[in-house]
């Protein structure tokens, strides 16, 4: 599992509208959203988030990031997580389950 926190507020406002039409919003100050991987957290990044990012938010590392993920020329998962921190807390939990038979 994969969840992301926003705790910079400046980046709540920007992205807050478009994420109060796609989540309930509970009754904290942070948002917080899981995924199954970080491959999947990013493409929700790169759905949600870095569209409506301004243009100069919207750095060198930012756009060949989503270039190399949307015509697949290849990121790693560490990229991906580094991009990620930029703006929020990422957790990463990994649960195996072995039963003997």
């Amino acid at each position: 599992m994969c969840a992301i926190r926003y705790k910079n507020a400046d980046l709540y406002q920007t992205v807050g509208i478009f994420i109060a039409n796609v989540v309930t919003m509970k009754n904290s100050n942070a948002f917080m959203k899981t995924f199954n991987s970080i491959e999947e957290a990013f493409e929700w990044w790169l759905k949600n988030i870095y569209p409506v990012l301004p243009a100069e938010t919207k750095e060198p590392r930012y756009r060949n990031a989503w270039r190399d993920y949307t015509f697949k020329k290849g990121i790693s998962q560490k990229r991906m997580k580094a991009i990620l921190s930029d703006f929020g807390n990422v957790t990463e939990k990994t649960v195996v389950t072995f039963e003997i038979r």
